[in-house]
Parts: structure tokens; sequence; C-alpha cells
């Protein structure tokens, strides 16, 4: 009875301290800010920060999926980019190199981290919405009296 309730204990320790040992992946941010709204960069970078109760963490690997639906995200879907897995631990201006960006559109994006153990976090949902990227992306009629009384 003993050594059941002692193996039970283990396990279970066990169990939390791997749950405890992964990274989670927090503050999101596309151009350095969190949420941005109109950016006018064709090419964004996305930057993330890692957290872990464990000492010596790190990120391995990578994988950036960018869609315009946060739906598409949640099924692991992308319309705009999917990285796929990229071996590396830059976690700092990563650019985006999927389609090319709509001006004025919202886009939504996440990422997976794999630690050195390969171990894969996923971050929450983060969004951007992007401005004009050129003059020609501006159309309006002119707002005011006739168009006779201007010339």
């Amino acid at each position: 009875m003993k050594k059941s309730v002692l193996f039970l204990l283990l396990t279970v320790f066990a169990g939390y301290v791997h749950a405890q040992t992964s990274l989670a992946v927090v503050n999101l941010r596309c151009e350095y800010l969190q949420n941005p709204l109109g950016i006018d960069i064709p090419q964004p970078r996305f930057s993330w920060e890692l957290v872990s109760s464990a000492k010596n963490k790190k990120q391995s690997a990578r994988q950036i999926l960018v869609a315009t639906d946060p739906a598409m995200l949640a099924s692991g879907k992308a319309d705009a980019w999917e990285s796929g897995k990229i071996n590396c631990n830059q976690t700092n201006q990563v650019l985006y190199q999927g389609n090319p960006l709509k001006p004025f559109t919202c886009y939504y994006w996440k990422v997976a981290v794999w630690d050195e153990q390969g171990k894969q976090s996923w971050s929450p949902v983060a969004r951007f919405s992007t401005g004009a990227f050129a003059e020609s992306d501006w159309t309006a009629q002119w707002i005011g009296d006739d168009e006779a009384a201007l010339t």
C-alpha cells in the first residue's frame, strides 16, 4: 500500500514538474507594439518573449501563422503566411515573409515554439491591422461645395 501511494505521488509530482518546465510564449508584438492598428510596413517584424519556471530553457525552433480570420488559426491554418517549422532561437524582429499584405486589413497571428527537448508550446492569438502602403491606396471624393466654385 505504501509503495503504491508513493508511486502515485511521484507520478503526479513528475507530471506537475514536467508541465511547469515548458516554455510559455508571451508579449507578442508586431513592429514593437501589441496589437497595432494601421501599420504602413509591407513586411512587419514580429517579436515575442519566452517564460518558464525551469532554468536553462530555450527556444530551439519556431513557426508563425498569419491569417485574416482567427478561426483559421484555431484550426492550425493560415491564408497569409505559414512559415513552417524553422530551427532557430530568434524571438525578435522576425520578418514577415508571406503573401503580400493588403492595405486596410486586419490580420491575426500566433507563434509555436519548441524547447531544447522538442516540446511544443503555442502563443495566444495576437492581431495587427494595416493602413495605406502607397498613395494609390487612398481613394476618396472631394467633400465640399460645388466644383465650379473652386476654379
